[in-house]
């Protein structure tokens, strides 16, 4: 075997392992995804009803983290973001 044959084998028997790993990795992670997506529509939800619910009642609906008040469009958008100082 040449230097060359054996450098090639080397390479395609790391593709071939990379490959496997990949596929493995997908397939274990693949049910916490979709768990953590099933649980951030949920909670998704859950903020549109209690947003509209306050909107109904006609209280102003804020941020729960930055407590700024939300834009009217969506529940999503912040009306005016705050200053990021990169913490």
């Amino acid at each position: 075997m040449t230097a060359a044959t054996v450098i090639i084998g080397a390479l395609v028997l790391f593709s071939i392992g990379g490959l496997v790993g990949a596929t493995w990795t997908t397939q274990v992670l693949g049910g916490v995804s979709r768990r953590h997506a099933a649980e951030r529509r949920s909670l998704n939800h859950g903020w549109r009803a209690l947003e509209n619910a306050r909107r109904a009642r006609g209280d102003s609906v804020h941020c729960a983290r930055c407590h700024q008040r939300l834009a009217e469009s969506s529940w999503m958008f912040v009306s005016q973001p705050e200053d990021d100082d990169g913490t």
